[in-house]
Formats: C-alpha cells, sequence, structure tokens
C-alpha cells in the first residue's frame, strides 16, 4: 500500500514541476524530489519482491531436501 502512495505522490510533483505557474527553482527541486521519491519507492519495491522469491525459493529447495526419495 505504501508503494503506491509514494508512486502517486511522486507522479503528482512530476506532474506539479511541469506546471508554468510555478517558480523555476522550486519547480526544480519538487522535480528532482519526484524523481528521487520514484525511485525510491520502486528501490523498496524491487528489495521486497526479491525478498519474496528468494522466501519462496528457500521454502522450495528445503521442501526439496526434505522429500522422501
Amino acid at each position: 500500500a505504501t508503494v503506491k502512495i509514494g508512486i502517486l505522490f511522486s507522479i503528482i510533483l512530476i506532474i506539479a514541476s511541469y506546471l508554468p505557474s510555478v517558480d523555476s527553482h522550486i519547480l526544480n527541486i519538487v522535480y528532482k524530489g519526484g524523481l528521487i521519491t520514484l525511485l525510491s519507492t520502486l528501490g523498496a519495491y524491487y528489495l521486497h519482491i526479491s525478498e519474496e522469491a528468494n522466501n519462496i525459493i528457500d521454502n522450495l529447495i528445503s521442501k526439496k531436501n526434505n522429500s522422501p526419495h
């Protein structure tokens, strides 16, 4: 759930950075903030997925080793 919120937040920041009414200096900060948020969120999401995958693989290996031949 936090991943989706993070991605939405970063997309909103990136979109907001394209609005012409905002000062360009603030705009740069907002844009970079949006990109950093997006990257860190995706990074956290990737780590979570790989952790889950490792757990599944470990379970499969232990089941294979424990099964009587």
